[in-house]
């Protein structure tokens, strides 16, 4: 973002000081001047006493334990007819997720022992669609997707409540597959693009689709 907005003034903040000295240093290698990070707490974010443009959280939320809560923090923070982009998990993408993640846990196997069983068993429906996921074939991508200590997951209607509560109109989805969009058409014609009742209804035809994440836009009303 920082590289395709250079004259923007972006604060980027995190609870790891060891992701934060990453980032400082990527930003150092690419000679990237226009970012501040800040180690904190999400849900202290206000304490900046900044109000923003835009606002972008993906994969953070959903590993709190009130998302929720973090969320709307998030949105005290942003300014009228500001965007928001963000990021969470699906509750029925991730079905077969959550039970692994069950069975990892009562296995009490080491990740590359858990790892190496499910590649035994690339054959069985359930274990083969986690072999899709590209976060299996690393080590802090698979503790991310299978032993994480702490995930919650959504459905549309969730969304579409925090949304209304909080003032926040829903723009539309960001696919990784332009195909979804002409499926979603074709199988509701009448219903905008950006209906989440419509959504819902398709996601319970389609589980998958939001196999990664719903990642979404959103604006705030003035």
């Amino acid at each position: 973002m920082a590289l395709s907005l250079p004259d923007a003034a972006i604060t980027a903040i995190d609870l790891s000081s060891a992701s934060l000295a990453y980032a400082i240093r990527m930003a150092r290698q690419y000679a990237v001047s226009n970012i501040e990070f800040v180690q904190m707490d999400l849900r202290n974010v206000k304490g900046l006493g900044i109000e923003f443009d835009f606002v972008q959280s993906s994969g953070v939320l959903h590993h709190l334990e009130d998302p929720a809560e973090g969320w709307e923090r998030l949105v005290e923070v942003l300014r009228p007819r500001g965007l928001m982009r963000i990021g969470l998990y699906s509750e029925l993408a991730r079905q077969r997720i959550a039970t692994a993640q069950i069975r990892a846990r009562e296995s009490r196997l080491s990740m590359r022992a858990f790892r190496q069983e499910l590649l035994r068993e690339r054959d069985n429906p359930e274990s083969g669609e986690l072999l899709l996921f590209p976060e299996f074939y690393s080590a802090s991508g698979c503790r991310d997707l299978l032993f994480h200590v702490q995930e919650r997951r959504y459905r549309l209607p969730q969304i579409r409540d925090f949304l209304a509560r909080h003032n926040l109109a829903f723009l539309g989805f960001l696919l990784r597959d332009p195909a979804v969009f002409q499926q979603f058409e074709a199988s509701f014609p009448r219903a905008a693009a950006t209906d989440l009742d419509a959504w819902d209804a398709f996601e319970n035809i389609h589980p998958q689709t939001f196999r990664h994440l719903y990642c979404f836009y959103s604006q705030k009303s003035d």
